[in-house]
């Protein structure tokens, strides 16, 4: 597997309230596709726009609004394993609690 940093860029855009998680993240994945798309999956809401206001979107998947780069592994996280978001320790608590797959 893969690690990818995905860090949110430009938090003052409204897609960013289609996120419960608004920080920088590792991800195990197989490429940077699956990277982003297991963070929308795992902090992605829904919300419900009032009539006449943008729709909002899901920001994990914009490359205006996330910055991502390949890392290397740490003693915290490394390339073995799962799919999965591996650091930091609150965003993996919450990709667990939010995230169905």
């Amino acid at each position: 597997m893969q690690l990818w940093k995905l860090q949110p860029i430009n938090l003052t855009n409204p897609n960013w309230a289609a996120s419960t998680y608004k920080n920088e993240i590792i991800v195990r994945a197989e490429d940077l596709s699956k990277a982003k798309e297991l963070a929308a999956k795992a902090f992605g809401t829904a919300p419900h726009p009032q009539p006449g206001e943008t729709t909002i979107i899901n920001p994990w998947d914009n490359p205006g609004l996330v910055s991502t780069i390949q890392v290397q592994g740490t003693d915290d996280y490394t390339e073995d394993g799962d799919q999965e978001i591996v650091y930091p320790p609150e965003a993996v608590t919450l990709a667990h609690h939010g995230y169905n797959e």
